[in-house]
């Protein structure tokens, strides 16, 4: 498999959907992983585009980046990305954002409350598009008794969230699979970036798509280097499972060695891994050995939800309270690295 990074193609409502057709099939004919749809109030909606795009091809991914509550209800979103993903057989993708004020504004709708909008927009979405009967009161949206009358194709399909500012950032840690920055982020963005790495206790890479959301950390020169230099006790959280059409296929091991392929001086000091997935002690200590290439140490915890492909967020964030309190032994003063 290639490690290489991959790339997609932004198309939006601005473009036919007839072009965003002849794009997206020349995007698979020359190697692009996906193909993304922006939909921005008051031009093209972008699902007739997207729907054609994955009739039309058989490999690219089909994402839609992104839908926003305000102007389509969670259970609406619900009920288009999953028939989009039965029309794309498990291609399409979905992030979720709050959406552009002015514009959602402008239809008389409130945008007073934008992140819990979107938490209660990605828990509605995440429980239907599980096949779950859905009960719940949100701060701005709700869903009562309202289940999908169809069964989804993947029920465990990530779910990605637009984020940019701190507190946004950390709800996407905690509740999405994925983060979608802005298109262009000034360096500013970067400074505020490296100066909470700088003054953190704990820093957390992963669980996350491995291409899209963990690696490109490292990668950035000006946070990978921020990443190195903190004092904050580094971990580094791997997936439950393998993500289709990404990680098919890796083991455990090859995640590792992948992150340190892409960078090679990069180290973290602790490794959290779901107990049941490495459950032999022979698999365990080949695990342990792989870790020394990021002068790790491997913590198995229970940390998955039973019965279920995703992290339990108490249980993960007790192993990460127990990383923590070990990296709080005194550390020499390290030099900041320098943003421009």
């Amino acid at each position: 498999m290639n490690d290489l990074p991959k790339l997609s193609v932004r198309l939006h409502g601005g473009i036919d959907p007839s072009r965003c057709v002849t794009l997206a099939k020349a995007a698979e004919a020359q190697g692009f992983d996906s193909v993304w749809f922006a939909e921005n109030a008051f031009n093209r909606g972008v699902l007739p585009a997207a729907s054609a795009c994955a009739a039309a091809t058989s490999r690219l991914g089909i994402g839609i980046g992104v839908f926003n509550p305000h102007n389509r209800h969670p259970t609406l979103m619900a009920m288009e990305i999953g028939a989009l993903d039965e029309l794309a057989q498990g291609r399409a993708r979905l992030g979720i954002g709050s959406g552009i004020a002015a514009a959602t504004e402008r239809m008389g709708l409130g945008t007073d409350r934008p992140l819990a909008a979107v938490r209660d927009a990605i828990t509605i979405v995440r429980a239907m598009l599980k096949g779950e009967e859905v009960s719940y009161t949100g701060r701005v949206f709700s869903a009562h008794k309202v289940k999908l009358e169809y069964q989804p194709l993947r029920p465990d399909m990530p779910l990605l969230m637009a984020a940019r500012g701190e507190q946004a950032l950390a709800l996407c840690g905690a509740i999405a699979d994925g983060l979608m920055i802005s298109n262009m982020c000034p360096p500013e963005f970067t400074r505020q970036a490296v100066d909470a790495i700088m003054a953190a206790d704990l820093v957390v890479l992963g669980p996350g798509s491995w291409f899209t959301s963990v690696i490109p950390h490292v990668l950035v020169p000006q946070l990978g280097a921020a990443l190195q230099a903190t004092t904050a006790r580094r971990a580094l959280v791997l997936n439950l499972v393998a993500e289709p059409g990404e990680t098919a296929g890796f083991s455990v091991e090859r995640h590792i060695h992948v992150l340190a392929q892409h960078a090679p001086e990069f180290t973290v000091h602790d490794i959290i891994v779901d107990a049941s997935r490495v459950p032999g002690e022979r698999e365990r200590e080949q695990l342990r050995r792989t870790a020394n290439i990021l002068d790790a140490e491997v913590e198995f915890a229970d940390v998955s939800r039973p019965g279920t492909p995703l992290h339990d967020p108490a249980r993960l964030a007790a192993a990460l309270e127990g990383v923590r309190v070990r990296g709080m032994a005194p550390t020499p003063n390290i030099q900041e690295p320098t943003v421009p």
